[in-house]
């Protein structure tokens, strides 16, 4: 491998290397303006070794004071993967703690309208409503408020990836895919399901003779 000296750009100063013979012959011309160099390999299997023989003639030339580092594009690509993981890691964190909050936020407001309608509910079991009849119609009720909760959500992030689309350049373009809209869609019932349980199971085990009392 041969480097050479690079020219000024935009950026600054940079050395470029092309391919070369698998003897590697280096020649280093010292000039303090550059502060990186750009190598090409032309053969990924030989990144190793030339490494090695890079840090080799870097020493040299600064006098054995190791104040170089090295970023391949292997490093490059693996810090990508790790950034994404990260974020997909936070995102479900934030998405799970958002959906923990709605979830008791639903199962307040029943539990607030269950004790607005006790003397309701006392009236439509003393004239034969069913147990069942009360779990379903809370639980329902539930899950409907939780159904417009998601309709909510994925009409509020359909129209911010698209207000980011307008300012994103057009190869990072954001999307929203159908099935994460179904996925997100799907939480969000089974949340209101789940935090419409326990009010319904109170609701249907109201005393209807307590509860026509109920002041």
């Amino acid at each position: 491998m041969k480097f050479r000296s690079g020219t000024p750009n935009a950026s600054g100063f940079g050395w470029r290397g092309g391919g070369g013979s698998s003897s590697n012959a280096f020649s280093f011309v010292p000039d303090p303006r550059l502060s990186g160099l750009e190598l090409k390999l032309d053969s990924a299997e030989r990144l190793p070794e030339s490494l090695q023989q890079i840090r080799n003639v870097m020493m040299s030339t600064h006098h054995g004071i190791e104040d170089f580092g090295f970023r391949t594009q292997e490093e490059w690509a693996e810090g990508i993967d790790r950034f994404i993981r990260d974020a997909r890691l936070s995102g479900g964190l934030i998405a799970g703690i958002s959906l923990l909050v709605g979830g008791i936020g639903i199962m307040n407001i029943m539990l607030a309208s269950i004790s607005e309608r006790v003397r309701e509910i006392g009236i439509r079991k003393s004239v034969g409503a069913a147990t069942s009849d009360i779990f379903i119609q809370i639980l329902a009720e539930a899950v409907v408020i939780a159904v417009l909760g998601g309709l909510a959500g994925l009409a509020a992030s359909f129209g911010l990836v698209r207000m980011l689309s307008s300012f994103s350049p057009t190869d990072n373009e954001p999307i929203v895919t159908f099935t994460a809209m179904l996925v997100a869609f799907g939480f969000s019932v089974v949340v209101g399901i789940l935090a419409g349980i326990f009010p319904a199971v109170k609701a249907a085990r109201l005393n209807p003779i307590q509860a026509l009392r109920y002041e």
